[in-house]
């Protein structure tokens, strides 16, 4: 665990961070699971971001998910439909926070919150891309987590 504590992010889970302009040699990225956009070569960077995952970790939630809680509350409290202003992407970042809630709640450690957050990305992308089984990689991944559901 020490090790996962002093590597950045970015660097241990490479597909939670995507590169918004398309430029190979480019170091700005965005962080699937907090959206932040950052220089991954550049250190106060990498601690700002660690930071933010460090405040994520004790129940936070990104913005963009917080917004979607509040659209669906406010649709179902006036009797309307949701307003639609979302992505697939933020789907998912809402079902992860959501189980990452429920698994705090049941006594998950914060110290577990980037790999939990990584690995539950990854088996809500297989769900929603239909390869997911009951022993895919994704479910065998993040099995150690299931006593905290429910």
């Amino acid at each position: 665990m020490a090790k996962k504590q002093t590597q950045a992010f970015h660097s241990l889970y490479p597909d939670m961070v995507g590169n918004p302009n398309g430029n190979a040699d480019s170091d700005l990225a965005v962080c699937r699971v907090c959206r932040m956009t950052y220089v991954s070569s550049v250190p106060e960077d990498v601690k700002t971001h660690a930071e933010e995952h460090a405040r994520l970790a004790q129940g936070s939630i990104p913005k963009v998910a917080r917004e979607m809680l509040k659209a669906h509350g406010w649709a179902l409290a006036h009797g309307t439909e949701i307003q639609m202003n979302f992505n697939p992407d933020d789907g998912k970042l809402g079902v992860v926070y959501g189980w990452w809630m429920r698994a705090r709640y049941q006594g998950a450690s914060p110290d577990d919150f980037d790999e939990y957050m990584a690995l539950h990305f990854r088996l809500v992308d297989s769900i929603v891309a239909g390869t997911d089984g009951n022993d895919t990689p994704e479910r065998r991944a993040t099995r150690r987590w299931e006593r905290f559901a429910g």
